[in-house]
């Protein structure tokens, strides 16, 4: 017997100079429509986009390649694609082919049992095929008008080994060489109809003397394999036993796949392979209608549900500070329950529900993954979601979950937050779910909406080629539960904002769910406990500053905040002053502050200032301090950025060479800054400080979130330094060396801002080239360049221009850092006033 897996090596293989020449001949307008429709060409996992037109036509015959663009194929295109398949196997041993290697529209329409009147269909079909390069055109032959079309090796390989249910290369006897209780089951399987069935079952059941109930049963087995024998996965009957063991039927080992020679499958169908009209669309059965109010009320509660718990994990202190990710991938089960544990103080969410979660965030954006891949940590959308809008935090979320091919974010065994790359790709399942939704609910049915889920994985199996009537496959149940939990799906129908998704309508679902969404808060209640209460869900501005001084304590349809010493010291850390809050608190309030918040706040605020680091670039002395006085009060004075330490000194926050110009342009005669021999801080230094380089950081990163539509706040320098605080921990070294190397204007801001420690430890880490001075234990001074130091706590960080360049704004910040321990190692020019 030939191997079942030799059905390639008689094909005519496609060159890849052919597929070549055709892109050559393309324009572009027919290459992104190939691009759209078979997106993977053009990226697929790690590997860059093709160089050439040559890389791309070996990527379009990939075995990977070629298994993704079958699995986006609707049930008509797949029905097309295995008609051509089995008549290229049979070609060389019937006439079903006019010419070797190639196959003729009418084949494939009488294989398909297509009436005259489909045949444009089939027509628009093959040429959709044709278009994503599964199957060519050859021209038509002299004897015949026919279009022909052949079918690569590659191709018909990816498509497996048994289209249509027939097993093409599997010897078989001839009819005529059959048992005759074998040819006597297909004739009568042949001629048997859906009328009839009804009969072949009461004569099965009574079970009489002379065999005929078995002869009923095993014919009326093989009518129902032959109606929808494709694909089809059954248990294996005895009934199957029994016609397996005539040689009509075949199980092939490792699968519960039930599949017929080819001989004898189209036998009984009478020479086709489907027993259907082309492209008919299953009959869907009354739909229990649903009131649009309950509806509209089941939406808000699912959507309002997932926002505040999505939000929780968020702004959860673990989340924040970094998750740690285990070499095996994703999030250790330890911190896993940690963080179940710190959750569950406002809301018990199960485990399924928390892996839901987490992966959601991951999917939307709001997590990723650092450099090494040691800690997921917040991305600046992640810090400012509370600040959109919640119908826009909705259809963001939808949005990424659409557009993402990673694995359901439901029904995960795996562990939390990992990424497995050879989970089956979810993108085309998801596209499905919204066309079966849209033909299921349509716009007509807005005023009346239908409980879908019903018939909802019927529809996805038609549309994706699949068995109607087989039980409900893996994919298509986690898409289901996902749009469940997203809130597509509530009460058994598609919600009213997702109808219009499904249609591509994201404005309109914007304004819809808007409406439905109730009122926001702009006020809070401020107990005597220090305690923020909001009588309903509050509005993105407000959510974005209470989040910033105090803690959720509990959510819901009232939101309960309690303002601590530890959340006074975090919103501090912010760069916002303790001024702000309690002008904050005044607007808010409905009721007057308590004295004892307003002790708590300064107090704290008193503790904090104790240590300052401030960003001095340069300074100046003058002899006399009414020299410095006429100075700073000049007209134009602004121009110099300097604040003033003691009698006869200033510093400023322009670098020495800026400092030097504005003097300049005042009229005063002032020497060019030199460097001091025998000193690393020297005059010539650049004063880009660490505070410097973290504001302007700050600046870029919220310039680009605004031109991307993402904050609407790009001066509120709070936030400015909230999204820098995420980017001197994340992964964004290209991001944070170009914002350090366009930092050359001064900044227009105090240069005296509080700044903890641990930022400053965290944004000396990011790899960044330092040059450490130190005295060893001789008393020599030393200095060394590290990629990678190790700040001890306490210590000043500076930055330091490198000797000999002249330029002022280093392509390379250098960071200096001076020791805090001993004092006497510090390397302070005593010239220096700083």
């Amino acid at each position: 017997m030939p191997s079942e897996h030799t059905f390639s090596r008689r094909l005519t293989t496609t060159p890849v100079r052919r597929i070549e020449g055709w892109l050559h001949r393309c324009d572009k307008n027919q290459l992104v429509e190939l691009v759209t429709s078979r997106p993977d060409l053009a990226t697929t996992g790690s590997l860059p986009p093709p160089e050439n037109l040559e890389e791309l036509a070996r990527r379009c015959l990939s075995i990977s390649s070629l298994t993704r663009c079958l699995a986006g194929l609707n049930r008509s295109q797949r029905d097309v694609l295995e008609a051509l398949a089995v008549a290229t196997d049979l070609s060389g041993a019937s006439a079903l082919s006019s010419s070797a290697g190639t196959v003729d529209s009418a084949t494939i329409r009488h294989l398909l049992a297509v009436p005259d009147s489909a045949s444009p269909d089939v027509d628009q079909v093959l040429d959709e095929l044709s278009w994503v390069l599964l199957i060519f055109a050859q021209s038509p032959s002299y004897d015949s008008a026919q279009q022909h079309w052949m079918l690569p090796a590659e191709v018909r390989q990816a498509i497996g080994p048994h289209p249509a249910g027939l097993a093409t290369e599997v010897s078989a006897p001839e009819l005529n060489e059959l048992p005759a209780t074998a040819r006597s089951l297909l004739t009568q399987a042949r001629t048997v109809r859906a009328t009839t069935l009804s009969e072949l079952d009461e004569q099965s059941g009574s079970d009489p003397a002379d065999g005929s109930a078995d002869q009923a049963e095993l014919v009326s087995e093989l009518y129902r394999l032959r109606i929808h024998p494709v694909r089809s996965q059954r248990t294996a009957t005895a009934l199957i036993h029994r016609l397996r063991n005539l040689g009509l039927v075949r199980t092939p080992a490792g699968t519960q796949q039930v599949i017929f020679p080819a001989r004898y499958g189209l036998a009984l169908t009478g020479g086709t392979l489907i027993n259907r009209e082309f492209r008919a669309t299953p009959v869907t059965p009354p739909l229990q209608q649903i009131s649009p109010d309950e509806l509209a009320t089941a939406t808000v509660t699912e959507v309002s549900t997932l926002l505040e718990h999505l939000q929780l994990v968020l702004d959860a202190d673990m989340v924040r500070e970094g998750l740690p990710e285990v070499k095996a991938g994703g999030l250790s089960v330890r911190g896993f329950r940690a963080l179940q544990t710190e959750i569950a103080a406002q809301a018990r969410l199960s485990e399924s529900r928390l892996h839901f979660l987490l992966h959601l965030a991951a999917t939307a954006c709001l997590l990723t993954r650092d450099r090494d891949h040691s800690r997921w940590t917040l991305t600046p959308l992640g810090h400012g979601f509370r600040g959109l809008p919640p119908e826009r935090r909705w259809v963001w979320l939808i949005r990424c979950w659409l557009q993402s091919t990673g694995p359901a974010l439901t029904r995960r065994t795996d562990r939390a937050l990992s990424s497995d790359a050879t989970q089956e790709d979810q993108g085309r399942w998801r596209r499905i779910f919204f066309r079966a939704a849209a033909e299921l609910s349509s716009p007509q049915t807005t005023r009346s909406p239908r409980r879908i889920l019903p018939v909802l994985a019927t529809r996805m199996s038609w549309l994706a080629g699949e068995d109607p009537f087989t039980p409900l496959s893996r994919p298509i149940a986690e898409v289901i539960d996902d749009a469940v939990a997203l809130g597509l799906l509530c009460a058994g129908a598609l919600t009213q904002p997702g109808q219009l998704i499904a249609h591509d309508r994201f404005l309109q679902a914007l304004a819809t769910l808007r409406d439905l969404l109730p009122e926001t808060a702009d006020t809070v209640r401020i107990l005597p406990d220090h305690t923020l209460i909001t009588t309903a869900p509050p509005s993105p501005e407000l959510a974005v500053i209470l989040a910033r001084w105090a803690k959720v304590e509990s959510s819901g349809y009232a939101t309960v905040y309690r303002i601590k010493e530890q959340t006074v010291r975090a919103g501090l850390d912010t760069g916002a002053s303790h001024h702000e809050l309690l002008q904050f608190l005044e607007q808010v309030s409905e009721d007057p502050i308590p004295e004892t918040l307003t002790r708590l706040i300064v107090e704290t605020t008193t503790d904090y200032q104790r240590i300052r680091l401030g960003s001095a670039g340069s300074w100046i002395r003058c002899r006399y301090p009414e020299e410095l006085d006429v100075l700073l009060n000049s007209p134009r004075a602004d121009r110099l950025a300097a604040q003033r330490l003691s009698d006869t000194v200033a510093v400023s926050s322009l670098t020495a060479h800026q400092l030097h110009r504005a003097l300049t342009e005042l009229g005063l005669t002032v020497p060019p800054p030199q460097a001091s021999s025998g000193s690393s801080t020297a005059e010539g230094q650049t004063t880009h400080t660490v505070l410097d380089d973290y504001a302007e950081l700050a600046r870029y990163v919220d310039a680009e979130l605004a031109e991307a539509g993402l904050c609407r706040t790009a001066d509120d320098r709070r936030h400015q330094h909230q999204l820098a605080e995420y980017l001197t921990q994340a992964d964004t070294a290209d991001h944070t060396d170009s914002a350090l190397t366009s930092a050359t204007t001064p900044l227009s801001r105090d240069t005296e801002q509080a700044v903890s420690v641990s930022v400053i430890r965290l944004a000396a880490e990011r790899g960044i080239p330092m040059l450490v001075t130190y005295t060893d234990q001789s008393g020599h001074l030393q200095q060394h360049f590290l990629r990678s130091p190790r700040l001890r706590h306490g210590a000043v960080v500076e930055t330091a221009e490198p000797q000999g360049q002249s330029d002022p704004t280093p392509p390379i910040p250098l960071f200096r850092i001076l020791s805090a321990e001993p004092p006497e190692a510090n390397d302070v020019d005593p010239d220096d006033p700083m």
